[in-house]
């Protein structure tokens, strides 16, 4: 199966972070930013930036559907619509309104009935693929009071010829667990398709996504997506799928050499004695080895500007060659610091510990940007916390960038410490 050509194919991106009068989703927007990154990279789809629109805290439904309305009609092969914010089955007859900005229990007006969206899905767009993601949460509140509302959100976004996907069910609310970079449901699309779907076809149907992000979520306890597909569109593929088996065991050239020659015979005695001290040799030099590795390596991570850290050689745990930076942040400092990276486009995928350390209780708060993309950021506090990167860079600019912000009121000195700072492929 071919993947949908991306010069004739849209994407619409809507994402409600900042609600006014209810409560904020501050995950929400690193997922949209992140879903966006991944349908551009060209290993991936490769849609163009400018047939992939992102609406971050639209403050009207008039916006979204302009949107929306415009792409449906440019889109000719495929058109994904992608929703994350709260969602509400506020009256009798159980429509689903998607909250925007100004959402106001007294002012329904302001929120964006799906049957509006759907109307431009089945009416406006005539693309032979078309996906909707609802990202939506339903607060229990709105649903009481109203009679028989349907068991199945998937059942209200019923679109002819296309395949819908919601993060849960009626009686479920969706989540966006705290201290995490994104919702539940978001985060496990994302991870899908950033490391791939064992066993799963390659492109990667929806129904073969859907399989695989239920049950992650259903594996951590938490509310399972529904879907509902028409016209065969579980088998819709807009990615590749980046999964790749792993390669099987194979003995090594010495183990080889052992077993072969231990099976000569009037031979099998003294080879097998030397191939023992053989294997003594090899592992006692591999250490030193990898010191020499290490003496001649560093970080794929190049300084280029900014605040410089200073840098030493990790422990050569996982590889050699692993670099830790460190930075001076005295009371209410603050670091900025720009990276090269290199042009290895298989080498995109960030690592390493970040952590803090000090003399009192510092807390910082950093994040890692590269290009118009967000990639990660969080709070450490000295002693008592660190954060493991593990994050895929879906851009191709030539730079990253690190900050770091002192939020305590202290005046003892710290540091902001990058350990095995990487990219990996």
């Amino acid at each position: 199966m071919d993947l949908p050509a991306p010069e004739r194919s849209r994407a619409v991106l809507i994402g409600v972070d900042d609600y006014r009068h209810r409560e904020s989703l501050p995950s929400v927007r690193t997922g949209v930013r992140r879903l966006a990154g991944l349908l551009q990279d060209p290993r991936l789809w490769g849609l163009p930036a400018k047939h992939c629109v992102v609406l971050h805290n639209p403050h009207s439904s008039v916006n979204v559907l302009d949107a929306v309305n415009k792409a449906a009609k440019e889109a000719k092969d495929a058109f994904l619509v992608y929703f994350a914010g709260h969602g509400l089955v506020p009256r009798r007859d159980g429509e689903l309104f998607l909250a925007l900005r100004d959402s106001d229990d007294e002012r329904r007006f302001l929120d964006l009935p799906y049957d509006d969206l759907r109307h431009e899905m089945t009416d406006t767009c005539q693309a032979a693929k078309r996906v909707v993601l609802l990202d939506c949460c339903f607060s229990g509140r709105a649903l009481q009071g109203h009679m028989s509302p349907p068991d199945n959100p998937a059942a209200l976004t019923d679109i002819e010829g296309t395949y819908v996907m919601t993060s849960a069910s009626e009686t479920s609310l969706s989540v966006a667990p705290e201290g995490e970079d994104f919702t539940a449901f978001t985060g496990e699309l994302v991870k899908a398709l950033s490391e791939g779907v064992p066993e799963a076809p390659d492109p990667l149907e929806m129904g073969a996504l859907f399989d695989h992000v239920r049950r992650e979520l259903k594996a951590k306890g938490r509310p399972e997506p529904q879907q509902r597909a028409r016209n065969d569109g579980l088998r819709i593929a807009l990615t590749r799928n980046r999964w790749t088996p792993a390669e099987p065991a194979t003995a090594t050239g010495d183990e080889q050499a052992v077993e072969r020659r231990s099976g000569e015979a009037g031979k099998g005695d003294f080879w097998v004695k030397f191939g023992s001290i053989a294997a003594m040799f090899l592992v006692a030099t591999v250490p030193l080895s990898c010191m020499y590795l290490r003496d001649t390596a560093s970080s794929p991570l190049q300084y280029r500007s900014g605040d410089k850290p200073t840098e030493r050689e990790s422990s050569c745990n996982r590889f050699c060659g692993s670099v830790t930076f460190t930075w001076q942040l005295p009371g209410s400092g603050k670091v900025r610091t720009v990276f090269g990276l290199p042009s290895d486009d298989d080498k995109r995928n960030l690592s390493g510990t970040l952590r803090t350390k000090g003399s009192c209780d510092a807390t910082m708060k950093w994040s890692v940007d590269s290009g118009s993309l967000h990639a990660v950021d969080g709070i450490l506090t000295a002693g008592s916390s660190e954060r493991k990167l593990d994050r895929y860079l879906a851009t191709y600019d030539e730079t990253l960038v690190f900050t770091a912000e002192r939020t305590d009121t202290s005046d003892c000195s710290a540091t902001v410490e990058w350990e095995n700072a990487d990219l990996d492929d």
